[in-house]
């Protein structure tokens, strides 16, 4: 669980675990067969199959909260599909609110790093800022482990950083450069957090947002060609390799870029691919 596209990686892994392990007449079992069939009907855009699968299966699942969780999530990345970001929040805010109730801070973690980039896409970036706040609350806590300590607080930071070069996009001109050198401090953080050579492309899309969007365009370019489109997985990287490749001229990776992130499945691909921000 190092990065968001591998938390949900997991869940798929997770549902795969649950069936093997289910004894005879677990409706567990039918639940997760459910789920795997389900993601790949949406991968191939089959989104009102998609539904019908994860509908007919929720009453199954509404012994678990966990399976129900992953039911409705991947039912609001449906909605997030078909650009209904209202009824897709609604659901990631419920299931936030009951993994909270049951104290289960994981749950929490991966339903607000979810809600921040709705919040985001629906243009409220000062909410998204305050809930991102509460992922890198969640990400100390006692109940995980270090590597999933470790996981949640890469993600508050990457999605921290982004957030804030955002909202100095939009500042009033004198409170700019006080705003861009917050958001440039909170990319030296993740850079500080990232000291794995697996966080190199992450690191590298983000520093290539930050200067893009700060109107350093060769810094980007060079931040830019570190990001691993081929194995990248993680939606926020391949996006941002998407969305600066199609502005500076270079197609054929921007395309590539494109391709990947289309063919990953979790509510941020939806929501990204809907969210091409003006220059």
């Amino acid at each position: 669980m190092r990065r968001f596209a591998v938390v949900v990686a997991l869940v798929i892994g997770c549902a795969g675990s649950q069936r093997e392990n289910a004894p005879p007449g677990d409706p567990s079992r039918e639940v997760t067969t459910a789920l795997a069939d389900a993601v790949k009907e949406i991968r191939a855009r089959r989104l009102d199959s998609a539904e019908r699968l994860l509908a007919e299966r929720r009453q199954l699942a509404a012994h678990d909260p966990r399976l129900l969780e992953k039911v409705d999530y991947y039912i609001a990345t449906v909605l997030a599909y078909r650009g209904e970001l209202g009824r897709a929040r609604n659901l990631i805010e419920a299931h936030l609110t009951t993994a909270q109730n049951r104290g289960d801070i994981d749950s929490q973690a991966w339903m607000a790093s979810s809600l921040v980039w709705i919040l985001w896409a629906s243009g409220s970036v000062d909410s998204a800022l305050v809930v991102n706040e509460r992922v890198v609350e969640l990400a100390s806590s006692n109940d995980l482990d270090s590597g999933e300590k470790r996981a949640w607080q890469l993600q508050y930071l990457w999605d921290h950083a982004f957030l804030l070069v955002e909202a100095a996009a939009t500042a009033a001109e004198g409170d700019r450069a006080a705003a861009v050198e917050r958001a440039r401090q909170a990319q030296r953080d993740y850079e500080a957090a990232a000291d794995s050579p697996l966080d190199a492309s992450s690191l590298a899309a983000l520093t290539a947002w930050v200067a893009w969007r700060t109107g350093d365009h060769a810094g980007a370019a060079a931040a830019l060609a570190r990001v691993d489109v081929e194995r990248d997985r993680d939606a926020r990287d391949l996006w941002v390799a998407w969305v600066v490749c199609a502005a500076t001229g270079d197609r054929e990776r921007a395309e590539r870029a494109r391709t990947r992130l289309a063919n990953t499945v979790n509510i941020l691909v939806p929501v990204l691919l809907h969210s091409r921000p003006a220059s």
